[in-house]
């Protein structure tokens, strides 16, 4: 049902999943109602390429599925990789969309010397301390974009950037991903893992593990101890429930099979899961207003949010656990 309800929202191109954000968000907080839209689908369609890159793996859905939406996504590259919003020149390409659709690149086999040129790209974003900055701009660009879009370092971000390239050439990134390796290492033991960009703090712990755990083969006693310490989701959010079955997954721990029965009993009638926020649209620490009466009053211009991005969340844990919940 979930599959179905994926599918039929592909035949709409994922309109329910478009992000419409207003360039003047930081005027119209101040009153001033000069802005304008801007719609991008590049993130959603990202997120939901990679659940199908699952689906078409275990043989639920055709290979030219996968491979229509991946040519969408090459189609709407720019010079150093993807924009959130594709057709905008307000907004750089970002690390985080690249590496999400770098990753699935790699997964389909795609052109090596294509892939080979974006992680080269990536790489070029690692700082000395090696977190990875999200702007893909000119160094010397990065501290006005940080002024101008903030947000410029996150956890979430850098690990999901660290294991698209590990997995272009991990042999001749290794030594690269090094410190990016450490430095993740200390944001999770320091339990530092604020939502920069990302609403729940499990997305980036998943994030980071996932990354851990590849590039090291095996997680330190008090690494792991102190992701499953963290790994304590809202019960009544299918997002955060689902992060945290995939977490159990890459640790080895059993799935909790209460968890999975939550996330079912809150499918609907059509196969869909409830809309949660999923992301900011900016950086709360770059707006200059009271968070708690922007999600009272207008939280569509704070969160973004959508049934199909949640949709495909909970789907893609379901598919990943399924042989361990029938074990």
């Amino acid at each position: 049902m979930a599959l179905q309800y994926i599918l039929k929202e592909r035949e709409r191109d994922y309109r329910e999943a478009w992000s419409i954000f207003f360039w003047g968000l930081r005027d119209y907080l101040s009153f001033n109602h000069h802005f304008s839209p801007v719609i991008g689908d590049i993130f959603c369609r990202a997120i939901v390429l990679d659940t199908l890159i699952d689906l078409y793996n275990t043989g639920f859905v055709e290979k030219s599925i996968v491979t229509a939406d991946l040519n969408y996504l090459i189609s709407k590259k720019d010079k150093r990789g993807w924009k959130y919003y594709p057709d905008s020149n307000a907004l750089p390409e970002d690390a985080d969309d690249t590496g999400l659709i770098l990753e699935s690149l790699v997964r389909m086999k795609y052109d090596e010397r294509y892939c080979n040129n974006i992680a080269k790209s990536l790489v070029g974003n690692i700082l000395e301390d090696g977190a990875i900055f999200t702007w893909l701009v000119n160094p010397k660009e990065r501290e006005k974009a940080e002024k101008r879009w903030g947000g410029g370092i996150s956890p979430a971000v850098t690990a999901t950037v660290a294991y698209s390239i590990y997995f272009v050439d991990p042999i001749k990134y290794k030594k690269i991903l090094e410190k990016t390796n450490f430095w993740l290492q200390r944001k999770l033991i320091s339990g530092k893992i604020q939502p920069v960009w990302y609403v729940s703090p499990l997305y980036a712990i998943y994030r980071i593990t996932r990354f851990l755990k590849i590039y090291n083969n095996s997680l330190s006693d008090d690494i792991k101890e102190k992701i499953i310490s963290l790994n304590v989701p809202d019960i009544n959010s299918v997002l955060d429930l689902s992060y945290a079955l995939i977490i159990q997954k890459i640790l080895g721990i059993n799935a909790d099979k209460s968890f999975v029965y939550r996330i079912l009993n809150s499918q609907r009638a059509d196969g869909s899961f409830k809309e949660e926020y999923f992301h900011y649209y900016m950086p709360p620490n770059t707006l200059n207003i009271n968070l708690n009466i922007l999600k009272k009053y207008r939280p569509d211009i704070l969160f973004y949010s959508s049934t199909t991005v949640s949709t495909t969340i909970a789907l893609k844990t379901l598919v990943l656990i399924y042989r361990d919940i029938i074990k």
